[in-house]
């Protein structure tokens, strides 16, 4: 190449602008290739980051609430079962209907409680020992309820009040076969039929 002379110079200009310009070219591509590559991985990320959202916080724990302790129902006692007063029979001798000391004392107390409760109703019952015929007895039986029922009567007990009955010896007291069950057995004994203490008409023994 002549660069000496005007038109060596000249003759080589415009290859030496067009290999410039391929410089800058090149150059501007390569910039604008980073550039371009730069703004595409800055997209990218952004991107990642609003594809992804950031992870829910976890819950707070839960605190464990203690069991609630309900009182038990309250359980209303029932109500005090009151039994009829106690009526002791009144005990007859062998053979008689007649009342002896002990029995007009066992009489006395019934007319006490009978007045005391004055709603309440009897049965008099008349027993006797397992001696003598079933008729005999039944007869005896019904004596000594009937003598029984009036002395009550003397005592001041109205008469709708009391009711009598003989079982002669078909419902002994006690089963034996000697002189203390017989004992036991020749009596008039007291059966409740009714009484305000029981809250309803009932039929119960005054004492077995």
């Amino acid at each position: 190449m002549d660069w000496q002379t005007p038109w060596g110079w000249r003759n080589q200009l415009p290859r030496f602008l067009e290999v410039t310009v391929k410089l800058r070219l090149i150059s501007f591509s390569f910039g604008t290739s980073a550039l371009l590559v730069l703004a595409l991985g800055a997209a990218g990320c952004a991107r990642r980051a609003v594809e992804e959202p950031p992870a829910a916080p976890a819950p707070p724990p839960t605190a464990t609430s203690a069991p609630i302790e309900t009182a038990p129902p309250i359980v209303e006692a029932p109500p005090p079962v009151t039994t009829p007063p106690d009526i002791r029979p009144a005990f007859f001798d062998l053979d008689s209907y007649r009342l002896s000391e002990s029995a007009r004392q066992a009489l006395d107390r019934a007319a006490k409680i009978l007045r005391e409760q004055p709603d309440m109703k009897v049965t008099i019952e008349g027993h006797c020992d397992e001696r003598g015929t079933t008729d005999y007895n039944m007869a005896l039986g019904e004596q000594r309820a009937r003598v029984a029922r009036d002395y009550l009567l003397a005592a001041g007990i109205a008469s709708e009040r009391m009711q009598i009955i003989s079982y002669g010896e078909e419902r002994p007291f006690d089963a034996g076969h000697n002189e203390a069950a017989w004992a036991e057995n020749r009596q008039a004994h007291f059966v409740v039929r009714q009484s305000m203490l029981s809250g309803s008409p009932a039929a119960s023994p005054a004492s077995r």
